[in-house]
């Protein structure tokens, strides 16, 4: 599955430096290792160019918010 999600530009660019290798999201879309993300810049405005991920880890709980994961992500 692809997910487009939005995120901060100053983000993105951490994500394309290869800087920043997770995502912290709530968990409404059911996100699984295999799936793909596909960002736009959080004004809904801005394209962000760049690669698609995908998801190669999912982690919740031991202390976190139950509604929320941990994405680690690679460039397709």
């Amino acid at each position: 599955m692809i997910h487009t999600i939005k995120i901060e530009q100053m983000y993105h660019e951490r994500i394309l430096s290869g800087q920043k290798t997770f995502e912290v999201r709530k968990n409404d879309r059911d996100y699984q290792v295999g799936d793909s993300l596909d960002f736009i810049c959080s004004d809904g405005k801005t394209p962000l160019r760049g690669p698609r991920y995908s998801i190669v880890y999912v982690h919740s709980g031991l202390g976190m918010n139950p509604e929320y994961v941990v994405l680690g992500i690679k460039p397709d």
